[in-house]
């Protein structure tokens, strides 16, 4: 629960950087970050089956997308 917390926060700080390559992988990065909590139940041994999958592999991808972002050159004004 604290991951998907700290992944939809990180998302909504790169949203808010930079252009619009910027607020599409925040935008992932948020999905990601909220597909996480659908993992809860996962720890009172519901089987949620493909959905802890998806979202941890989803995750990574948005971690990707994360330092992408953060590696381009700042936009001088």
């Amino acid at each position: 629960m604290i991951t998907g917390i700290w992944t939809v926060l990180m998302g909504a700080v790169v949203m808010r950087s930079r252009g619009r390559t910027a607020t599409l992988a925040g935008g992932f990065v948020v999905a990601m970050g909220l597909t996480l909590w659908l993992v809860i139940p996962a720890g009172f041994g519901v089987d949620v089956g493909p959905v802890l999958t998806i979202s941890n592999i989803g995750w990574q991808f948005g971690m990707v997308a994360i330092a992408l972002v953060a590696l381009q050159k700042p936009v001088r004004a």
